[in-house]
């Protein structure tokens, strides 16, 4: 099983990586955004080497939302990003969407002192993950999404449930 923590910085994909990756027995890989002109050919050469058994905090999505919003380009052209998700898709790879109310981003950014987006970006990149999200969706993709401004028991109950989904198989 590979599954892909996606989400705006400060949402949670690490501690939700490394609670999964204690659950389930998996690897554990912190893919951060690398500046290499083989953008796509570095991620396929990721998911390739991992084999099966693995958590990946960040990965593609990172570099399309972040590009788009952010540095105003993204690194792969479309038909780089359709073959690279063809790959995860025959892969099942599953997604989990890690996000958080606007309010509740901008307060932990802040606290952690964040400064590679600007605050007036914040809500446009929230909104990019959630059509990056819908897209993956509509493509036959697993998507989980994890409101982490939701009470602590309420995303317990739903992490829970989640793990039980997958390691039933239901992929």
């Amino acid at each position: 099983m590979i599954i892909i923590l996606e989400g705006f910085d400060t949402t949670g994909k690490s501690n939700l990586a490394h609670y999964l990756v204690h659950k389930l027995k998996l690897g554990y890989m912190h893919n951060m955004p690398c500046y290499s002109t083989q953008l796509q050919k570095d991620f396929i050469n990721i998911i390739q080497a991992v084999g099966e058994g693995v958590v990946i905090d960040r990965f593609h999505l990172s570099d399309i939302v972040y590009g788009k919003i952010v540095c105003e380009h993204i690194r792969m052209n479309d038909f780089e990003i359709e073959q690279l998700e063809r790959l995860l898709l025959n892969k099942k790879v599953v997604f989990i969407h890690c996000t958080a109310r606007l309010k509740i981003v901008r307060d932990r950014y802040q606290k952690e002192n964040n400064k590679y987006v600007p605050r007036t970006l914040i809500m446009q990149c929230l909104e990019e993950y959630n059509r990056q999200f819908d897209r993956l969706r509509n493509k036959g993709f697993r998507v989980y999404k994890l409101d982490t401004s939701e009470p602590i028991e309420i995303q317990r109950s739903y992490i829970d449930k989640m793990i039980t989904s997958l390691t039933r198989g239901e992929i």
